[in-house]
């Protein structure tokens, strides 16, 4: 199986720390990611890696050119990037031409925010028909005004594991990658 591994707006705004304006998982959701990028990248068969950023409005947090856009992960030459103006990394960008519409390809997401991009990616995937992973532990969000982040998270799996996505571990995306 060919496999796309997606960071989805791991950007400095919301992984910076919580008293700056980071979401509040931020320290473990960003080692987690780390260490799935570091496995993919020396995996012998390496998937096709990519960065997604998006570009929020003037005055925003994740205003294009500003400290907080900026990826918190530089990626290799390789890697490419795409700049997305919707939560559905799909819509208006060019990530369609990167990974086809097959079940043959399995979209591997981690990334930001769990109940708007990684959602709406992950949905967008799936109807596409290709396999999708979401990786338990290398998504998160912000608390809510009555609901904290870990139960929005887990929120979202229930909702994307019912529409048929696969929701796996950290440890198992390891093995995925293991040289």
């Amino acid at each position: 199986m060919l496999r796309a591994l997606l960071v989805i707006d791991a950007q400095e705004n919301m992984l910076t720390d919580p008293s700056e304006g980071g979401v509040p998982s931020s320290q473990m959701t960003r080692q987690a990611i780390e260490q799935i990028l570091v496995a993919a990248r020396g995996s012998a068969s390496p998937p096709t890696i990519i960065h997604i950023r998006n570009n929020g409005g003037p005055g925003e947090p994740d205003e294009p050119n500003t400290p907080g856009w900026q990826l918190v992960f530089p990626p290799l030459p390789t890697e490419p990037v795409i700049d997305k103006p919707e939560c559905n990394s799909f819509k208006d960008t060019n990530l369609a031409d990167l990974i086809p519409a097959s079940e043959a390809w399995q979209v591997v997401i981690t990334g930001l925010q769990s109940d708007w991009c990684v959602r709406e990616t992950a949905l967008a995937a799936k109807e596409r028909g290709n396999n999708v992973a979401l990786v338990a532990g290398a998504h998160t969000t912000y608390d809510g005004k009555t609901t904290k982040a870990v139960e929005i998270e887990q929120k979202v799996e229930h909702e994307l594991k019912e529409a048929g996505v696969e929701i796996v571990s950290q440890e198992t995306v390891l093995s995925w990658f293991s040289s």
